[in-house]
């Protein structure tokens, strides 16, 4: 099988997955989002969503460097009733694969994630946009990972 040209490979290791969920009616990306701005906590990831009960889901990813602040306002926020419930994993990584023209040529989603599956790396999280496919795994499967993209994307060497 002929490689499937893409514009490169992105890797971000130390990273910290929180996910929080709220009330029906409760705006919590919103909150959670405004919160880590004020206090300049940089998302690396984020996936938000409504269930099917019409409740916020939020799945972020931060710097492992800032987890302390990110919990204590979390816990601030499930004070103030906008979170209910969250948890947070340590030792994650975002692995995406990115362009050219992501939008226009359908199934790369698809393939990078069977990629991963065949490999065995588990996907905690994935988000996409018009150029990239980016998931979350855990930071031990990162070079795994990395190997796998390579046996079916074809990319320019990361500097």
């Amino acid at each position: 099988m002929e490689k499937i040209r893409i514009g490169g490979v992105i890797v971000h290791k130390n990273l910290v997955r929180i996910q929080a969920s709220a009330n029906q009616g409760v705006d919590l990306a919103t909150g959670l989002l405004t919160a880590f701005a004020n206090k300049k906590i940089n998302i690396q990831f984020i996936v938000h969503l409504l269930d099917a009960s019409n409740r916020d889901q939020l799945i972020l990813a931060i710097d492992q460097e800032d987890v302390q602040t990110a919990f204590k306002l979390v816990c601030e926020l499930q004070r103030e009733k906008i979170v209910t419930h969250f948890f947070i994993q340590q030792d994650c990584a975002l692995v995406g694969i990115h362009g050219p023209d992501f939008r226009l040529r359908a199934g790369i989603a698809g393939l990078y994630l069977q990629t991963l599956r065949n490999h065995g790396i588990g996907v905690m999280a994935i988000s996409t946009s018009i150029s990239t496919c980016a998931v979350l795994i855990s930071a031990k499967q990162t070079e795994a990972a990395f190997q796998a993209i390579g046996t079916v994307f074809d990319y320019p060497p990361i500097r």
